[in-house]
């Protein structure tokens, strides 16, 4: 089993504690959603994981079977991408900088395509032309070229139409066997429909958790947890 393991992570920004000792496991085979309103430290707490952000305190043990391929982040909008270079070039450029030969690209590319068909005729399509979701639908696949035992996805469905979401909710179904999935998400409906898990973060630790749940359920937790007065 490949796990993360978050030992009493801190983070401060100046005398905000955005982070306060969070401590948690996550696993393959299992999709992790952590969620809180706006400006609460999912994404701080993302960041931290990916080793974008240091964490003042605290440390982050990996249990996986090939350190080399460690953990990718899929950032909100289009931050993963090179908007003036095609689908096809970004996809090569990311296999590329993380040490895959043109073969293993190639096969990996043509992998990616048979799992998102319609992407084969946008292959050499500028990025900054695309649509939004189209966009997002790249940048996952950037990030599923280049193998990583751990993904880490930020507001992925942000901006998306049900068939983009759609599309992201079978890929990530199909690979959470052999990978550490992590979400943050203000999508109920996609919280609800593809987390094993969900972690509540409440004033920069977790207070609570539950397992899979219908929707009705999940919307009545949250709001025990953030709405209640």
């Amino acid at each position: 089993m490949k796990t993360l393991k978050l030992d009493n992570i801190t983070k401060i920004f100046g005398t905000n504690v955005v982070l306060d000792h969070v401590t948690e496991i996550f696993r393959n085979g299992e999709i992790t959603a952590i969620v809180a309103p706006n400006g609460t430290g999912k994404s701080t707490l993302l960041n931290v994981i990916s080793g974008m952000i240091l964490p003042d305190e605290g440390c982050i043990e990996y249990n996986i079977t090939n350190t080399n391929k460690g953990v990718s982040i899929l950032l909100a909008g289009e931050k993963n991408l090179y908007v003036k270079n095609t689908v096809e070039e970004n996809m090569k450029y990311f296999g590329i900088i993380n040490g895959y030969s043109n073969s293993e690209i190639k096969e990996k590319i043509e992998q990616l395509m048979r799992i998102f068909p319609d992407y084969i005729d946008l292959k050499n399509i500028i990025v900054e032309k695309l649509s939004y979701g189209q966009k997002r639908i790249v940048a996952l696949m950037t990030s599923l070229l280049i193998d990583r035992e751990c993904i880490l996805l930020d507001e992925v469905t942000e901006g998306l139409d049900e068939e983009h979401i759609n599309e992201i909710k079978k890929v990530l179904k199909r690979i959470k066997d052999e990978t550490i999935i992590i979400l943050v998400s203000h999508d109920h409906d996609f919280i609800a429909d593809i987390s094993d898990r969900t972690i509540f973060l409440k004033n920069g630790t977790f207070v609570s958790e539950c397992g899979r749940v219908g929707l009705e359920e999940f919307k009545e937790k949250y709001h025990e947890q953030y709405e209640k007065s």
